[in-house]
């Protein structure tokens, strides 16, 4: 195994929910060809492939952003919250970004409920 792409199709969009690469394989495009296949994906279904990241202020999270907009993702400018994975945790502010192109808030608003449906629930 080199990595794993996780996706779920609901709300009328495809949700990336997670990327990863070991670290030892980065760099060498195995991150980028997994994209490349849910926008295949987005284009042949004409459903959005939408995405959350965190918000940018380490290098990570900056590199992390620019892989994105590197494969032709955009930032949405949609308020939204992760629900809290524990108990007490406080919701966590993220980023949507989407491809090929920015998504309404309709759209956002109807992704939304059966997104925080399939979260966990505490």
């Amino acid at each position: 195994i080199v990595g794993f792409i996780t996706f779920w199709e609901f709300g009328g969009v495809l949700f990336g929910e997670h990327l990863a690469i070991d670290d030892s394989l980065r760099g060498k495009d195995i991150g980028g060809a997994a994209i490349e296949f849910l926008k295949e994906k987005s284009l042949a279904t004409g459903k959005p492939l939408i995405l959350e990241i965190e918000i940018p202020t380490d290098p990570l999270k900056i590199r992390r952003e620019q892989f994105y907009l590197r494969h032709g993702f955009v930032m949405n400018d949609i308020k939204h919250f992760q629900p809290p994975f524990h108990k007490g945790e406080a919701p966590l502010e993220l980023l949507i970004m989407s491809y090929p192109s920015h998504i309404s808030q309709g759209v956002y608003d109807r992704f939304y409920p059966e997104y925080k449906a399939i979260m966990p629930a505490f």
